[in-house]
């Protein structure tokens, strides 16, 4: 495509090709407020933004939800585990994401804090799903590394895993409170 350029005042009128970005055709992000998740992709030549509560219950999904490790030191704490939705089977990292959403017990304040993910083998056999398709439905704090609460309100707060996929947004409540003082953080019962 061409278009015409308005010249310098001394020069000649010139033509110049200019060529559209090209989105790529696996755009899929999302991205949240604390409250919200935001979700941008492309579908054939459009772009799409979604929003959505980041905490969301969806009553008929069928899911496995697992907690399999955790800890706290300091104002760190850490949570990894699966958490799988039949139909939302992803084994790219970029289809979906996960959040750790705390929701304060007292003011309501929502953080939503991005998870990583893990590739694991066999993961949908836990849903009776046994041809792949669900590798990276593992999910943890970034880089095994822990989360970060040190400039959080103190208090104490409930715990969701939420699950962004595609303009869906899934959720389960972890079965413990984390309490965040100024010495640091601690797991507490619901």
């Amino acid at each position: 495509m061409r278009y015409w350029c308005l010249p310098p005042p001394s020069a000649e009128p010139e033509y110049r090709n200019y060529i559209a970005p090209k989105l790529n055709s696996e755009l899929e992000q999302h991205d949240s407020d604390g409250y919200y998740n935001y979700r941008l992709n492309k579908q054939k030549d459009s772009l799409f933004l979604t929003k959505q509560p980041i905490i969301c219950e969806q009553k008929d999904a069928q899911f496995h939800f697992s907690l399999k490790n955790t800890w706290v030191k300091d104002h760190l704490f850490h949570i990894e585990g699966e958490f799988l939705v039949k139909g939302a089977d992803f084994s790219e990292f970029y289809v979906s994401k996960y959040y750790c959403v705390l929701r304060h017990c007292e003011s309501g304040k929502q953080y939503a804090v991005a998870l990583g993910q893990i590739k694991q083998e066999n993961l949908g056999e836990t849903i009776g799903n046994f041809n792949g398709g669900y590798q990276a439905c593992y999910y943890a704090s970034m880089n095994l590394k822990g989360i970060d609460t040190a400039g959080f309100e103190h208090g104490k707060y409930e715990m969701f895993v939420s699950l962004a996929y595609q303009s869906e947004v899934f959720s389960h409540q972890i079965p413990q409170l984390l309490a965040i003082n100024e010495q640091g953080c601690y797991f507490d019962k619901l």
